[in-house]
């Protein structure tokens, strides 16, 4: 898109002055590969954070169902995050990735948390794909083996080597040059849209039993294969919940065929499942988790948390990272944590989000383009199709929706395959009041939507 056709658009878009002031600037300044055009029509410009609303640079007020890309399960500026971070300002900021007591403290506090009781190690970096890459390299390092599998639609980080397991459109788009080294790719248990043609739970998990196929076949070109890597629920793709066998299976696929399983836990942990990690639903132990986003409170910390045997393999200077495990990020984080289990944010999760639930399925009885509900904890997706028959998916709906709820005080995230669904990722203390009046807006959009089209 080019600059002329965003100017339009910001000028007709549902903006405030300073808003649309903010974007004319931003236009000569920032790049025009940022994303944020794609994942909202009309983004607006937010300058403060509470809970679960946020205000943008024209003061209005929004109920925040994304929360920074599932970065604030705790909250915008919890009081306890917010006095860590101030104490801790006072002190030391940053050092080089180097020895410092809290991140100790914060490494001995994830492996505590951990699923499994196996002897792990954490090593602490910046960014979730930092996390990713950082963990294919320790499969391969250790297996002595170059491949990796992983899932169609699955998302991992879009830095140089990982944005090869990625498979969202957007990101592969924007990179000419991509090859698919080193990683294989098959489908995910999406059982609304099974590639299989499967219906669950008849089709007793074929997916799996597919991958375990290829992994039999000598000519299937898998000898090389040290690891899989999988998201418990897919995040960038949809908010696609798979059944829980799905992981049981892999693990068992993995130790039976002597590969590592790395869960990628970067959107999916920290409380949102209703658990502290979404893997814990499969009741599997992890040879490798990476985990990012909400660990931190808001401010950038990723760990790779691996069993010692394996996060050991690659020896002394492995990796490392200059904003890697901060004084100030680790702050931060152990508040971040304590938080979720002092204010039992898992339990609290779990039960907001099977009221959510219930609320859009009685959406759903009253607009047609609302083709399923799934979801786990506040982890979850609303599919919107043209028809529920034929499944055709409602792309450009969502995207109209989307503008009609932003009218309105309401932000989300348009995901899916085809663009088509609603993800909704809110605080985990998100209040039963703000849910209703979230649903009252949906409800008002989607019947302006569906009269659109």
């Amino acid at each position: 898109m080019i600059k002329s056709e965003l100017l339009d658009k910001i000028e007709k878009g549902p903006y405030g002055p300073k808003s649309k002031e903010y974007f004319k600037k931003s236009l000569d300044i920032e790049s025009l590969s940022n994303v944020y055009f794609s994942l909202n029509e009309f983004p607006p410009v937010i300058t403060k954070g509470k809970n679960a609303l946020v205000w943008d640079l024209d003061g209005k007020e929004y109920i925040d169902l994304a929360s920074g890309f599932s970065v604030h399960n705790v909250g915008h500026c919890h009081p306890e995050v917010v006095k860590a971070i101030k104490a801790q300002s006072d002190n030391l900021l940053q050092w080089c990735a180097m020895p410092n007591e809290l991140r100790l403290q914060y490494s001995t506090k994830l492996v505590e948390i951990s699923p499994g009781r196996s002897k792990k190690k954490v090593h602490l970096l910046t960014s979730g794909g930092e996390a990713v890459e950082f963990a294919c390299s320790l499969a391969r390092s250790y297996k002595s083996k170059p491949l990796i599998m992983a899932f169609q639609g699955c998302y991992h980080g879009v830095t140089g080597g990982i944005i090869n397991a990625t498979t969202h459109p957007p990101f592969r788009a924007s990179n000419p040059f991509l090859q698919n080294i080193g990683f294989v790719h098959v489908p995910y248990a999406y059982c609304y849209r099974c590639q299989f043609g499967r219906e669950y739970p008849d089709c007793g998990m074929f997916c799996t039993d597919y991958i375990e196929g290829l992994l039999n076949n000598p000519q299937a070109g898998l000898s090389k294969l040290a690891a899989i890597i999988v998201e418990p629920m897919l995040g960038a793709s949809g908010y696609i919940i798979p059944p829980t066998e799905f992981l049981t299976e892999l693990r068992r696929i993995t130790e039976s065929h002597d590969l590592v399983l790395i869960v990628d836990e970067i959107q999916t942990g920290g409380c949102r499942s209703g658990k502290m990690w979404a893997c814990e639903y499969s009741n599997i132990e992890p040879d490798i988790m990476t985990v990012a986003k909400s660990i931190g409170g808001g401010l950038p910390i990723s760990a790779v948390i691996g069993k010692d045997v394996i996060m050991d393999s690659v020896g002394i200077s492995g990796s490392m990272s200059t904003f890697g495990g901060t004084p100030l990020s680790c702050a931060a984080g152990l508040a971040s944590i304590k938080v979720m289990e002092t204010e039992k944010l898992a339990e609290k999760a779990e039960k907001s989000g099977k009221y959510l639930i219930s609320r859009l399925n009685e959406l759903a009885k009253k607009h047609r383009l609302i083709g399923n509900v799934n979801g786990r904890g506040l982890f979850i997706g609303v599919e919107l199709v043209r028809d529920r028959k034929s499944k055709e998916p409602a792309g450009e709906e969502n995207i109209v929706l989307q503008t009609e709820c932003q009218k309105r005080g309401l932000l989300y995230e348009r995901g899916g395959f085809y663009g088509n669904i609603v993800k909704f990722m809110p605080s985990l203390n998100i209040s039963t009041e703000l849910i209703d009046k979230a649903i009252y807006i949906l409800d008002q959009a989607l019947t302006v939507t569906e009269g659109k089209k």
